[in-house]
């Protein structure tokens, strides 16, 4: 069969099983007998059909070199490496993206050699329907985050629409991505589930800072008040969060305490359940669930882009001369998460960059509020710390003293009173902090500390695990230009 005979092909809609591309065969379709099923039903010609496929493949996927070229030839030349072609072969591709049986694919591929081979091969230039010819698909352009961090860095902060604009198109229809292993990239941890409990620690370089933290654990190892809290990752100057880790040794090795401090350790447990932004998972975004032939497929993978983008952005090591610039997107990012989607989230989960399997978590300003120490008014707390050099064989305790009055007074705590931690004023309130005399306002607390899973460690020395890698040094003489 020749291909001008192929070109007269028609293909009907069920023969297509790209669920897209089917809709457009029955609407732009005639009512003829398909020429593969023999149907009588709306068909396109293959010729059609084919300039279709041929599109997408120009727009969506490019051809990949078939011999080693620049600095891959060179170390191919000197005998220093292998090349192998990347990509996958064009028969393949197209059956991944149309769906459609072996015998209309090997077709278009006739028809399409037919069209485009010769002037290819005359221009020097593979066949782009050779049997041989492999292709990759195009990295989707991540536009709106680009766009976001430069407004954000460059432009303005506190009010810039376009910077409002590019994080409403990415946190579009947020929740219904999942990662190519399936899983939800919104992640929700119940009080009453094994992870129902966040670890988080402090770091004492004197006896006097150890001391003041175990008298009051929940106030000094929670989140600072407002007028103490820094700018970090995830929060601007001025507005606590909790920043916390699922596993203790995570916990311990983001404090990156210095040789001869003192680290307390807690065990925050969850009094509600929390949604999260899993961070690990919005990397995994990889299949975009729309077909190559919508004509907003390309929209949809620039949000995916954007998304895994943010993701590497939020994980990646910031060094500590560069954090005030760099945390610029992500603080705004939080802001964003916390306070403008439908339905906001309570934070951010993600894979520690100082531990291989550990994950962080960072809760936002309206869900970080912790339970309040229980004593009563009137309390007085000593802490006893036996004399110690911190050596292997020493055995050091460490004891927390409660004196109650006799019949214990009104917990300054109690649910009766607005004494307590709050959203929109101090995390952990005492009559020192309150400098303006206002009374915080009352938010349910999301976190309690437990008492009993306090400990502190003397770090007494710090290891790095790292990566080597050898230098090889060639020199490659240039040929003299004739």
């Amino acid at each position: 069969m020749t291909t001008e005979d192929i070109d007269m092909n028609y293909v009907c809609h069920d023969c297509v099983s790209d669920p897209f591309l089917a809709k457009v065969v029955r609407e732009e379709g005639t009512r003829v007998a398909c020429s593969y099923c023999n149907a009588v039903g709306e068909a396109l010609p293959l010729g059609d059909l084919a300039q279709r496929i041929h599109e997408v493949l120009q727009d969506h996927f490019k051809l990949t070199p078939n011999q080693a070229i620049d600095f891959e030839y060179m170390l191919v030349r000197e005998g220093l490496s292998w090349w192998e072609r990347s990509g996958y072969p064009v028969t393949d591709v197209i059956t991944d993206i149309t769906e459609l049986s072996e015998d209309i694919v090997t077709d278009v591929i006739k028809l399409l050699s037919d069209r485009y081979g010769y002037r290819a091969i005359k221009d020097g230039e593979e066949n782009p329907y050779d049997i041989d010819a492999y292709y990759e698909e195009r990295e989707m352009e991540d536009c709106a985050w680009k766009t976001f961090c430069d407004q954000i860095r460059s432009h303005g902060r506190f009010f810039n629409t376009y910077a409002e604009e590019a994080l409403t198109y990415i946190f579009g229809d947020l929740g219904m991505h999942k990662s190519f292993h399936g899983k939800s990239v919104i992640h929700e941890i119940s009080p009453d589930s094994e992870s129902g409990y966040i670890w988080r620690g402090r770091t004492a370089q004197s006896r006097k800072e150890l001391e003041a933290i175990l008298k009051s654990p929940a106030r000094e190892i929670g989140p600072p008040p407002p007028h103490l809290a820094k700018g970090g990752r995830m929060n601007a100057l001025g507005i606590p969060v909790f920043y916390g880790a699922m596993e203790e040794d995570t916990c311990i090795a983001e404090l990156r305490a210095p040789v001869g401090s003192q680290v307390v350790v807690a065990k925050f447990e969850l009094l509600r359940p929390v949604r999260l932004l899993d961070l690990e998972a919005l990397m995994e975004i990889w299949n975009i669930d729309a077909s190559h032939f919508d004509p907003d497929y390309y929209k949809l993978g620039g949000r995916v882009a954007s998304l895994r983008s943010l993701a590497h952005e939020i994980c990646r090591p910031v060094m500590p001369q560069d954090e005030a610039f760099e945390y610029l997107p992500s603080q705004v990012v939080a802001e964003y998460l916390a306070n403008k989607l439908d339905t906001p989230l309570d934070g951010i989960i993600f894979r520690s960059s100082q531990t291989d399997d550990g994950h962080n978590v960072v809760l936002f300003n309206h869900a970080c509020s912790v339970d309040p120490d229980d004593l009563p008014k009137g309390a007085e707390v000593e802490v006893y710390i036996s004399h110690s050099n911190y050596n292997e064989d020493d055995d050091s305790y460490i004891g927390v003293f409660e004196t109650v009055p006799p019949t214990p007074a009104k917990s300054l705590y109690n649910d009766d009173t607005t004494f307590v931690n709050a959203y929109l004023s101090l995390p952990r309130w005492d009559e020192d902090d309150n400098e303006g005399g206002e009374l915080p306002i009352y938010i349910e607390p999301t976190l309690q500390i437990d008492m009993k899973s306090i400990f502190v460690l003397d770090i007494q020395s710090v290891r790095y695990d790292y990566r080597s890698r050898e230098v090889s040094r060639h020199r490659i003489v240039k040929k003299q230009s004739v």
